[in-house]
């Protein structure tokens, strides 16, 4: 009887972390139709709110500082997301390199607002960083995508060159 009640106990507390996971998904529902309303690239952009969706319920149902990592991640990656929509429909009185640079922009901003929440993380640091630059990374992508690859390249880029650097120089914190 005791294996019996643990088994059912385990699955329902699993079914717990899958629908928390589903919850976190919910947050890319706006954000993609908000690349959607800006994006000629609709496919992609669906394609990348699908990833990103799956992403965010794996991460969330695994736990930890992964799972942590997701709300902050999508947060970050709002900056990159809605630049290029704002900054797009001025491209036709603006050469081809603002909205290149304003990509890179939104990277440097999404990366240090990862490492200023990971800032506040102990041992995890780690875990904490890849997840939520990755969940940021796909957020953004959303929005570069407009510019096409090089849009995205030049969004991860910034987020890449950020973080680490943000990370490096941030507090450690008391217990960590």
């Amino acid at each position: 009887m005791a294996p019996d009640l643990l088994r059912r106990a385990r699955r329902t507390y699993e079914i717990a972390r899958f629908v928390k996971g589903l919850s976190a998904a919910a947050l890319v529902v706006p954000m993609a139709a908000v690349s959607l309303g800006g994006c000629e690239q609709r496919e992609t952009a669906l394609v990348i709110a699908a990833a990103l969706a799956v992403l965010a319920t794996a991460l969330v149902w695994r736990g930890g500082a992964a799972g942590r990592a997701v709300v902050p991640g999508l947060v970050a990656g709002v900056v990159p997301l809605g630049f290029p929509l704002v900054v797009c429909p001025l491209c036709a009185r603006f050469d081809m390199h603002l909205p290149m640079l304003v990509c890179v922009a939104g990277g440097v901003a999404s990366g240090a607002i990862v490492a200023a929440c990971a800032a506040r993380e102990g041992k995890d640091r780690a875990p904490f960083v890849v997840s939520a630059g990755l969940v940021a990374a796909l957020a953004g992508s959303m929005g570069c995508a407009i510019l096409g690859l090089g849009g995205v390249v030049a969004m991860a880029v910034g987020l890449a060159l950020t973080t680490p650097v943000a990370l490096a120089v941030a507090p450690r914190p008391a217990g960590g």
